[in-house]
């Protein structure tokens, strides 16, 4: 079978609301056309809706440095290196915002600094096998003195 697989390789019996509130849980109820043209038994699989986010790693020329953040994160505190992480300024893309919107928004409330200048990188979906994230990624230029 060539590789141009779509939606339409996919049938979606039912989508269940497992788990509703901050983020949503839901169960896929589906089975998929195999490469040999065949379709596949039925799966049930658990997934994270998290859906579209953007991150921005404040980038100052001048300094030639990046400024990430440490925060809190209660899904790492059985993670060996603990609770406290360190990464880039980043949030989610609630409807009718922008990215741009969402990018300058994080990077001034976790940075405190304003991004002069956006340079789109590439999207990353970090868990593809269990989540709808898809990220954004951004260098933004700041000035940082």
């Amino acid at each position: 079978m060539p590789d141009d697989r779509s939606r339409q390789d996919v049938e979606l019996f039912d989508k269940q609301t497992a788990y509703s509130g901050f983020f949503d849980l839901k169960i896929y109820h589906f089975r998929y056309r195999r490469f040999d043209g065949t379709w596949s038994r039925r799966h049930d699989r658990e997934v994270f809706e998290r859906g579209p986010t953007v991150a921005v790693v404040p980038f100052a020329p001048v300094r030639a440095c990046v400024v990430l953040v440490e925060q809190f994160r209660a899904p790492m505190l059985d993670d060996v290196a603990g609770p406290w992480v360190i990464e880039a300024a980043a949030g989610i893309i609630d409807p009718g915002e922008s990215v741009d919107d969402v990018v300058h928004r994080e990077a001034r409330e976790e940075t405190g600094l304003i991004i002069d200048r956006l340079i789109r990188l590439f999207d990353v979906v970090p868990s593809p096998g269990g989540s709808t994230e898809r990220i954004s990624l951004y260098v933004g230029l700041v000035n940082a003195e």
